[in-house]
């Protein structure tokens, strides 16, 4: 789930490092809030969200293969 309150152009947004883990890896990568918001408004359509930029490329296979 993301979650995001105003957070401040210098501030770095992503998954948490307390609940990352060998075992529960993350899926999407840390981004500065600026370059999220350049590129959110930057991009262009091609039928998907720009949630799928986010992935860490291999990440939820990854965890799909191992059972998690």
């Amino acid at each position: 789930m993301a979650f995001f309150v105003s957070p401040k152009f210098e501030a770095e947004v992503g998954p948490l490092t307390s609940l990352i883990s060998p075992q529960n890896p993350p899926l999407f990568r840390r981004i500065g809030m600026e370059k999220y918001v350049k590129d959110f408004f930057s991009r262009k359509l091609h039928g998907k969200s720009f949630l799928e930029d986010m992935k860490i490329e291999g990440a939820v296979e990854a965890t799909l293969l191992d059972g998690n």
